[in-house]
């Protein structure tokens, strides 16, 4: 079906860039209209697409989460053009969590549609920079003062998103998950109609996304309670004048200063979160 509508756009123009753009919007609106996972709402996704930003505890997010009998952990789905009905039972929702994800869910709803939901790790930014700077993975996210644009950039997207694509789609905060996880996973199952089961403290510990020498929980397998220790580092003294002028540049950006708290984060640590937002709901 992609195949005979891509070849039925015969759009021709001088410059080929234009041209392929063009032709690839006309494409994506036609799936829209014909393809049955683009109006038809369902019960259940097929997949759960899970993101965040860079070291905002969307592996650990996605260890707990998997722990059900009707959730079937997978990876690279999008990249790898596997159709959905070949990742998991039909009776199991899959679930993958990529960052590079945060930036690009338009283009995984152009493919996937209502088929997929998706689910959006918050953590307070003061400490998710904090946790880059001590890792030199995912290079595309500045260790400066540019870190807040590419934050506040960021969740701009995904807000247009939710706006635009009536899809499913929530954002968890990372501290409530650390505070209360069986309260979380108990959210997280009632949202996908899923039963009840595995309502524990307890989470996959399998190295399934590990990366040969560094997996992406590297810090969480080499300190104990790692978790519980990772809310509200910023607070403390220790840090060099240059990284505290980082901590603190979102104070004399008006934009920064409100987008933290509609998440709960203010200058004294996190509290109720502002965001109203029906499209994009919390999940709590």
């Amino acid at each position: 079906m992609d195949y005979v509508l891509y070849n039925m756009i015969g759009v021709r123009s001088k410059n080929l860039s234009m041209e392929k753009m063009f032709k690839k919007k006309i494409y994506n609106a036609i799936r829209r209209q014909v393809l049955p996972q683009f109006y038809i709402k369902y019960l259940q996704p097929r997949i759960v697409f899970m993101t965040g930003m860079p070291r905002s505890g969307t592996t650990l997010s996605m260890r707990y989460f998997v722990k059900h009998p009707k959730m079937t952990l997978v990876k690279s789905t999008y990249n790898n053009n596997i159709p959905l009905r070949s990742i998991a039972p039909r009776d199991h929702i899959a679930l993958e969590k990529s960052t590079r994800y945060l930036r690009g869910l338009p283009v995984l709803y152009n493919r996937y549609g209502n088929q997929a939901w998706y689910i959006c790790i918050v953590r307070d930014p003061r400490d998710i920079f904090l946790s880059l700077s001590e890792t030199d993975i995912h290079p595309e996210v500045p260790r400066t003062v540019k870190f807040w644009e590419f934050w506040y950039n960021s969740w701009q997207g995904v807000f247009k998103f939710s706006r635009k694509r009536h899809v499913p789609i929530v954002w968890l905060r990372y501290e409530d998950l650390v505070v209360d996880p069986v309260k979380i996973k108990r959210a997280f199952q009632i949202w996908l109609s899923l039963p009840q089961s595995d309502l524990t403290s307890d989470y996959d510990s399998d190295q399934y996304y590990a990366i040969p020498g560094r997996g992406e929980d590297w810090k969480a397998n080499s300190h104990q309670q790692v978790h519980q220790k990772s809310i509200s580092r910023w607070k403390s003294n220790s840090y060099s004048v240059e990284i505290r002028n980082v901590l603190d540049f979102y104070i004399n950006n008006p934009q920064y200063i409100e987008l933290m708290h509609q998440f709960g984060y203010t200058s004294d640590g996190y509290t109720t979160p502002s965001l109203q937002e029906n499209n994009f709901p919390q999940l709590k």
